[in-house]
C-alpha cells in the first residue's frame, strides 16, 4: 500500500486565495493520478488546501482517532504519530512540534485538515500542479 500511495499529486484550481476562506468546487485533489470525492468539498484559507479530516486520512492509510472533547485528531501510520487540535496551529510529528500554516477547523460540521501538512508528515509526496493550480 504504501507503494501505491508513494506518490501525492494535487491539483488546485484556486478561485480565491486571500485571508478569506475560499469555497471552490473546481479544487481537484489526486491520489495516483485519480481525483478523490469528498463529501465536503475542500476549501482555501491563506492560500492552503482543506480538506476533511477523516476521508484525507482514510485514503492515506492512517489509522484515525478523533477527541470531541478536547478536539484532538490524532492519526497513526507506519509507526508515524500525528496529532493536531481544532484552532491551534501546533502539529506534532512523533516527538516533533511544528507551526502550521493555517490551523484545523470545523467547517459545516466537518474537521478540515491542510492536504499539504498532512500528507508531508505521512511521508507521501506532495506535488502542486502549476499547470492547473
Amino acid at each position: 500500500m504504501k507503494k501505491i500511495l508513494s506518490i501525492l499529486m494535487l491539483s488546485f484550481t484556486l478561485l480565491l486565495s486571500f485571508s478569506m476562506v475560499a469555497f471552490a468546487g473546481d479544487i481537484s485533489v489526486n491520489v495516483n493520478g485519480q481525483p478523490l470525492a469528498f463529501q465536503e468539498k475542500p476549501i482555501v484559507k491563506n492560500g492552503r488546501t482543506l480538506v476533511p479530516m477523516r476521508e484525507i486520512f482514510e485514503v492515506l492509510g492512517a489509522e484515525l482517532n478523533w477527541d470531541a472533547g478536547t478536539k484532538t485528531i490524532t492519526a497513526k501510520k507506519d509507526g508515524t504519530e500525528i496529532k493536531m487540535q481544532i484552532g491551534s496551529k501546533d502539529i506534532t510529528i512523533g516527538n516533533e512540534t511544528k507551526t502550521l500554516d493555517v490551523e484545523p477547523q470545523i467547517i459545516n460540521g466537518r474537521t478540515m485538515v491542510p492536504v499539504r501538512a498532512i500528507s508531508e508528515a505521512l511521508g507521501t509526496k506532495v506535488v502542486y500542479n502549476e499547470k492547473n493550480q
